[in-house]
């Protein structure tokens, strides 16, 4: 994949190395638990969020299978993804959308090519760490024009925890290793959590951005620790799963200070099915002023 250039910060790919990084999720998405995709507790805050205006005018930028199973219970929705790949992978873990009702757009949703006022209700589930600094408020201000005046914008972000740079990976990969004995059960939910502490671990602060090669090289060295050898298959398994990109990555303080540029914010909430301080979703409206 092709680095950044100049001053760019955060995730940078071109339209065709987005398609190509998607399309190599599509193949390991079955595999993803929570946090990596939504958990029961997120959709339910995400339907709550809604309310009314899930029977309204809707929109999911990609092809979320737990937005879709939301929305089949209102308006059949837009859904905005330019990967074939992505879209079918996604469309065999529906449970309850019916694909053949939805409005399928192959199109870069970065770019949301739609009419002003077009949605009343527009959902993307951790969609920021997949655009650079400069992407972003590109594409704020396009979600800002193509809501409706009493529009929301719902989604759930992906913040960072710096302070996790500076502690030790060994003994947090040891805490996560005695859950999973302690719940084998629930072993592909904390290797998700496992993994999104790595990345803050791992991070390239001063660029905004993960490294996932750091975070794989760590993992694997790790997996080969005597201390480590019964989970060295659960580790080499982790790593395998870190592919694709390497994401933006911000704070809290620092995605509210961006939608402030164009939304506000009506409401935060937290799923309380697992650890998600840094998974917040928010609902945004466009700014009173633009009304």
């Amino acid at each position: 994949m092709a680095t950044a250039a100049g001053d760019e910060q955060g995730f940078h790919a071109s339209a065709q190395e987005m398609r190509a990084i998607w399309e190599s999720n599509a193949r390991t998405w079955a595999l993803r638990s929570w946090p990596r995709r939504p958990s029961p507790d997120d959709v339910a805050l995400y339907r709550r969020l809604a309310g009314p205006r899930l029977g309204a005018r809707t929109m999911i930028l990609g092809a979320t299978p737990e937005l879709r199973d939301l929305l089949s219970e209102g308006s059949p929705p837009v859904v905005v993804d330019s990967s074939q790949a992505m879209y079918a992978a996604t469309t065999e873990l529906l449970r309850a959308a019916d694909p053949a009702l939805e409005t399928w757009v192959r199109a870069d949703w970065r770019e949301l090519p739609f009419e002003p006022e077009s949605f009343d209700l527009i959902l993307g589930d951790m969609i920021w760490w997949g655009l650079s600094l400069r992407r972003q408020r590109e594409v704020l201000a396009r979600i800002a024009r193509v809501l409706a005046p009493d529009g929301l914008y719902i989604g759930r972000l992906r913040c960072t925890d710096r302070t996790r740079s500076a502690e030790d990976a060994t003994e947090a990969v040891r805490r996560f290793l005695a859950r999973v004995e302690a719940a084998p059960e629930e072993a592909a939910h904390v290797q998700g959590l496992m993994l999104a502490w790595l990345y803050d671990h791992t991070e390239r602060t001063e660029l905004h951005r993960l490294d996932r090669e750091r975070t794989r090289s760590l993992l694997l060295e790790l997996a080969e620790r005597p201390e480590f050898a019964p989970h060295r298959d659960y580790l080499r398994q982790a790593a395998s799963l870190v592919i694709g990109a390497n994401w933006t990555s911000q704070t809290r303080e620092e995605l509210l200070e961006l939608f402030a540029t164009e939304l506000d914010l009506v409401a935060e909430e937290h799923a309380g099915d697992y650890d998600s301080r840094l998974q917040p979703i928010v609902a945004l409206r466009r700014r009173v002023g633009d009304r």
